[in-house]
């Protein structure tokens, strides 16, 4: 895994993006308050790139109800309160 480009998008399409969204595990919490997907900036980026390297570091993601092995199997209502937190 290189990178995460999720919820990438160009700067000259506007997409509205939604709670469906996956691999939150990777995303900066301020993206997942709710209503708050418009929050993309270069430092949410930066905390992505961050999480993309603790996980090739340490092959685990430092989330208790992250699934790194099947990402539809996570409770995706725990882990946002647990990045939350």
């Amino acid at each position: 895994m290189l990178t995460n480009f999720g919820i990438s998008q160009s700067p000259y399409i506007t997409r509205e993006l939604d709670e469906g969204t996956r691999s939150i595990s990777y995303r900066a919490p301020e993206t997942l308050i709710e209503g708050s997907y418009e929050h993309r900036s270069p430092e949410a980026d930066i905390f992505s790139l961050g999480m993309t390297v603790f996980f090739l570091c340490f092959s685990d993601l430092p989330y208790q109800y992250a699934d790194v092995q099947d990402e539809g199997r996570e409770d995706f209502e725990y882990l946002r309160e647990e990045i939350l937190q």
